[in-house]
C-alpha cells in the first residue's frame, strides 16, 4: 500500500536552531516576531538577519542524521516515529508539506522537505494562500483554500492502492486543529507524537456524514452554492437562508465559502453528483444534444453522472480563470488530426479515469462560449 503523506508544518525547525545559538549572538528579531510576515513585509534589517540564520540552519541540516532530525524538528520527529526511524519504509510513498504563507514557514517547509529528499524521500509543497495568524478573518480564508485543497487534489488520490495519511504534530496549534477534522473526511489515518514523548497517537478515519439539514440547505440553494463554489459573485439577496457558518464575507458585499462550506459542499455533491445530469455551471458552457444523447447510452451509471458533472464545473473554473488554471484531473487540451475530423472539435477532456477512461470532446464558438458536444471512451 502506497501513500501520500501530508505534514503540517510550523517554524519550529528554525526557533529551536535560533534557542541553540550562543547567549552573545546577535538575536534583535526573534523568529516568533517575524513569523507571520511575508517577504515583502519584512524589513530589510529583518531580511537580513533572517536570510543569515537560514544560511546557517541550511549548513547545519546537510549534516544531520535521523536522532538530530527527531530532535531538531517537529515535523520530522513525528514522521521519522511513523517510519520507526528508518526512512526507506517511505521509499514509495509521496510527501507533501503544507506551510503558511510566510517568509519563515516557506522556508523552513523547504529545508525540511530538503533533508528528506538526502534521505531518498520525495517532496512536494502546498502553501495555503494566505496563511497566518495575523488576523482571524485571513485565517478563515486560508481554511476554506485548504479545504478546497484536500476536496480537489488531496481526496482523487484515496483509492485501494493508495492511502492519505495525516501528520499533524508540526505547525500552529490553529492549523493543527482544523486539519483534524479535515481528517476525519479526507485521511485515511491522522497521527501525531503525543506530547513531548516518543509515542506515535494514529486515529484511524471515521465514518463521517454530513447533517441531513445541511444537505437539504445546500439543496434548497443549490445554485448560489454553486456560484460560491466556482468563485462566482453572488448578490446578498442570492445568499439569503444560507447559514452564516457556511460563507465568509470581507464586509463589501463580496462572499465565498468558508472552511466548513467547501467540506459541505464537496460531501454532497460526492452524494448528489452521481443521481443526475445538473445544468451547465455557466451560460459560457453550452451542452449539445448529441452530448446528452451520449450521456444517455451510459445508462445513468452512478460514476459517469459524478464525474461528467464534477468535470463541468472544473470547466467552469477553468474558464473564470481566463483559461490559466486547469485542475489535473481534467486535463483540457487541444486535439488535432483524426479525432479531431471523428469528433468534429477541437478540444479534449478527462470525463473520468475509472472502468475504461471517457473523453469529452469540445470546440469554442463564436463569441467565445464551449460547446461540450460529445462524449465517449478513450480510443
Amino acid at each position: 500500500m502506497k501513500r501520500f503523506v501530508v505534514s503540517t508544518c510550523g517554524t519550529s525547525l528554525l526557533t529551536n536552531f535560533e534557542r541553540r545559538l550562543p547567549a552573545d549572538a546577535d538575536k534583535n528579531f526573534p523568529v516568533t516576531i517575524l513569523s507571520n510576515k511575508k517577504e515583502t513585509d519584512l524589513a530589510k534589517e529583518e531580511k537580513t538577519y533572517l536570510r543569515h540564520l537560514l544560511k546557517l540552519l541550511r549548513t547545519e541540516l546537510e549534516g544531520w542524521n535521523v536522532q538530530d532530525a527527531r530532535r531538531g524538528s517537529a515535523e520530522l520527529n513525528s514522521l521519522l516515529a511513523y517510519y520507526q526511524g528508518n526512512p526507506s519504509q517511505g521509499y514509495d510513498n509521496r510527501h507533501c508539506f503544507v506551510h503558511s504563507d510566510t517568509y519563515v514557514g516557506e522556508e523552513c517547509a523547504h529545508m525540511i522537505g530538503e533533508w528528506c529528499e538526502r534521505q531518498k524521500l520525495t517532496s512536494e509543497f502546498y502553501r495555503v494562500p494566505g496563511l497566518n495568524t495575523a488576523d482571524y478573518l485571513s485565517f478563515s480564508a486560508a481554511m476554506s483554500n485548504l479545504a478546497k485543497w484536500c476536496s480537489e487534489c488531496v481526496a482523487p488520490l484515496r483509492t485501494p492502492y493508495n492511502e492519505v495519511v495525516f501528520n499533524l504534530t508540526g505547525g500552529f496549534k490553529s492549523l493543527q486543529g482544523f486539519m483534524q477534522t479535515l481528517g476525519m473526511f479526507y485521511a485515511d489515518e491522522t497521527f501525531y507524537l503525543f506530547e513531548s514523548s516518543d509515542a506515535l497517537m494514529r486515529i484511524p478515519r471515521l465514518p463521517i456524514d454530513i447533517d441531513a439539514g445541511a444537505c437539504d440547505e445546500i439543496e434548497k440553494h443549490f445554485a448560489a452554492y454553486r456560484k460560491l463554489a466556482l468563485g462566482k459573485p453572488v448578490r446578498a439577496e442570492e445568499v439569503t437562508g444560507i447559514s452564516e457558518s457556511m460563507m465568509l464575507t470581507d464586509g463589501t458585499g463580496a462572499y465565498t465559502l468558508s472552511a466548513w462550506g467547501e467540506i459541505f459542499w464537496d460531501k454532497f455533491t460526492q452524494c448528489h453528483y452521481e443521481k443526475q445530469l445538473y445544468p451547465s455551471p455557466l451560460p459560457d458552457i453550452v451542452l449539445s444534444s448529441n452530448f446528452l444523447k451520449d450521456l444517455e447510452s451510459w445508462n445513468g451509471d452512478k460514476h459517469v453522472l459524478f464525474s461528467v458533472n464534477q468535470r463541468l464545473d472544473d470547466l467552469a473554473k477553468y474558464l473564470l480563470s481566463g483559461r490559466k488554471v486547469c485542475l489535473k484531473r481534467l486535463d483540457f487540451k487541444k486535439i488535432t488530426g483524426d479525432l479531431a475530423k471523428k469528433t468534429g472539435c477541437t478540444h479534449e477532456f478527462d470525463a473520468w479515469s475509472t472502468g475504461g477512461a471517457g473523453r469529452g470532446y469540445c470546440r469554442f464558438l463564436d463569441g467565445g462560449k464551449l460547446e461540450v458536444a460529445r462524449l465517449d471512451t478513450h480510443p
